[in-house]
């Protein structure tokens, strides 16, 4: 707390001395009279008790008045940080072949999910989107901050959610939109893929121009081993088997890594290549050291006056002095 006008509290000082100039005059009378004491076994206790409430409250606005002019004040501090956000739309493949178990003892889509969480919760200032994409590419969310519904939906994503094609070019420009009116001092798309692009009607480097046009950075990250791995897929009879050719060959996945490459040069951001779920962990840390939010922290200050309490505690104790001084006249005091 702070006194506004600080020098005001100095007629604090004729004020207490009017009241011991007061006192000392009472108490002088009392002594040039002593034969009147015995008058006092005549005066009611509940009388006197009610005199001297009356005398206090009398010093006490005073004193209150006194401080209500000084103007105290109740300072409160506030830290706000303005941020300079980052709008993130996050691209995942939900083709079949993110089945593939690679990343033993987990799928691909697993290892993928679990690393992307991690990600949006080390991201609490910026606004991010999930979009998934297999033959068709869907806004599983559009961008926000509320972070925790993102990591629900990213949970709920399954393979196939979007057909069993690779639509990356379709994939991309459908994040450019969720990214175009955004007025965020950075704009990044984060795509993850396994696949070939064999969907959709949108070249995948004509979709990165329309993001480099719209100053939209791609970080494209191929997931697996360029040698491929085998495609479980799920017999409602047999169970677990591999997807094989007609010939009984097993298929394996594949990526192209050298599209992937060039959709990041174009769209000035990096390609990372993925073979395990530590080198995916360590991807997603470098894209936050890249893209780093820009954080200023200023402190405000909030101001509540006291004056209004005080003048209301004022009013409080001289409708009390009143109340003391009419009660024996309408009995509601004996």
């Amino acid at each position: 707390m702070i006194v506004k006008y600080p020098w005001v509290l100095m007629g604090l000082i004729p004020v207490i001395a009017l009241m011991y100039g007061l006192r000392r005059h009472a108490i002088h009378h009392a002594i040039r009279f002593p034969k009147a004491a015995w008058m006092r076994s005549l005066v009611s206790k509940k009388a006197t008790r009610l005199i001297a409430l009356d005398r206090w409250l009398e010093r006490g606005i005073l004193v209150m008045m006194v401080v209500a002019l000084a103007q105290p004040q109740w300072i409160t501090a506030h830290q706000y940080s303005r941020q300079k956000g980052i709008d993130i739309v996050a691209i995942l493949d939900t083709s079949g072949s993110m089945n593939a178990e690679d990343f033993s003892p987990k799928n691909r889509m697993t290892v993928a999910k679990e690393t992307l969480q991690r990600f949006v919760k080390k991201r609490p200032s910026d606004r991010i989107g999930l979009v998934i994409f297999g033959t068709d590419a869907l806004t599983a969310s559009p961008l926000t901050t509320d972070h925790a519904i993102i990591i629900n939906r990213i949970n709920d994503v399954a393979v196939g959610d979007a057909g069993d094609g690779t639509a990356i070019g379709l994939a991309i420009a459908t994040g450019v939109n969720r990214l175009i009116a955004a007025d965020a001092a950075s704009k990044v798309i984060i795509l993850i893929t396994d696949g070939v692009n064999n969907a959709g009607q949108i070249d995948p480097i004509s979709a990165a121009n329309f993001a480099k046009t719209n100053a939209i950075r791609i970080y494209t990250i191929g997931i697996g081993d360029k040698e491929g791995a085998p495609i479980p897929i799920y017999h409602p009879t047999y169970g677990k088997r591999y997807a094989r050719y007609p010939n009984g060959q097993l298929i394996l996945t594949e990526f192209d890594d050298r599209t992937l490459k060039k959709i990041a040069e174009t769209a000035n951001g990096q390609y990372f290549n993925a073979t395990n779920a530590t080198e995916l962990a360590d991807i997603y840390a470098t894209i936050d050291q890249l893209e780093k939010t820009d954080i200023n922290t200023t402190k405000t200050r909030v101001v509540h006056e006291l004056f209004p309490y005080i003048i209301a505690f004022i009013a409080c104790m001289i409708i009390l002095r009143q109340w003391i001084g009419l009660g024996p006249l309408i009995g509601v005091l004996p």
